[in-house]
């Protein structure tokens, strides 16, 4: 039987091997939990992290962990595996993190939850749209003119 640690004390489930996943750190980690936090919102359970088993990271302008994290059910015993993928997203209003859970799902389920629904309208766009400028608005010597300034 393979050992466990919990908050207090050694938990053992059996059979579980406990494999992690090559080059996951303990920060990679606290991302994994964030996603199985999600999960246990969304679905109304209260699994219990084990170890990261897959880990996907894209850098782009930000990071997006794409990982598989196994996690064990008090309830009944059981070792589940989810999916999920955590967008480590830019910074704004003085904040020091950003994390955005854009999916959480049993592995192999084929659920998926997606960042931004393309065919859908924001609230914020359901009302009478703003009247755009004349296409002569912007030009002559008494109108607003537009300058992009370059810094060097």
């Amino acid at each position: 039987m393979a050992q466990v640690p919990d908050e207090k004390h050694v938990r053992l489930v059996g059979g579980y091997c406990r494999i992690k996943a090559i080059g996951c750190t303990p920060p990679d980690e606290l991302i994994a939990k964030v996603g199985l936090h999600c999960y246990n919102s969304h679905k109304g359970t209260n699994l219990q992290f084990l170890t990261v088993t897959e880990l996907m990271l894209e850098a782009v302008s930000h990071f997006i962990y794409t990982m598989t994290l196994d996690a064990f059910d008090p309830a009944n015993g059981s070792v589940h595996s989810i999916d999920t993928c955590i967008w480590h997203a830019a910074q704004v209003n003085d904040e020091n993190l950003r994390l955005l859970t854009t999916f959480c799902s049993p592995t192999g389920s084929g659920e998926r939850g997606a960042q931004w629904d393309l065919n859908g309208v924001d609230v914020l766009y359901t009302g009478v749209m703003p009247k755009w400028l004349d296409d002569g608005a912007l030009t002559g010597c008494n109108k607003l003119q537009y300058y992009e300034v370059w810094w060097f």
